[in-house]
């Protein structure tokens, strides 16, 4: 029987060390710490933060976010910039490339939908090992 995925509140998830972007963009590098628990059918859930800076963002697969504080900014590639603000959701279908950039220090839940291989680039900001 499938289990459900438990990793803790927000407020309280001990996430690892930050690691800068493999993609900054200017002087200020953007540094990011992720956790995330893999469930059945290579869902992925955790919790994301990232200090102020910009990068090429990138989404390997489907995600839903729900953003708890900061400010970020994400434009894909082609499209319409996005603003993240505590309370807000995002869902993406597909792969999606553009810009990000995180305006005050940023911590998100999500849940990625795809397989482990991906799980360096869980939350969108793909992170040196």
């Amino acid at each position: 029987m499938p289990q459900p995925l438990l990793f803790g509140a927000p407020a309280t998830m001990e996430l690892p060390a930050s690691v800068p972007v493999v993609e900054p963009l200017g002087a200020q590098v953007a540094a990011t710490s992720t956790h995330a628990v893999e469930g059945e059918d290579s869902v992925l859930a955790g919790g994301w933060e990232c200090s102020p800076g910009r990068w090429r963002r990138k989404i390997l697969s489907k995600e839903f976010s729900h953003f708890i504080a900061g400010h970020c900014i994400f434009t894909p590639d082609g499209g319409s910039l996005s603003s993240f603000v505590p309370a807000m959701q995002y869902f993406s279908l597909r792969t999606v490339r553009g810009l990000g950039r995180s305006l005050k220090p940023c911590v998100k839940v999500l849940s990625s939908f795809a397989d482990s291989r991906n799980s360096r680039n869980f939350g969108g900001a793909e992170c040196n090992p």
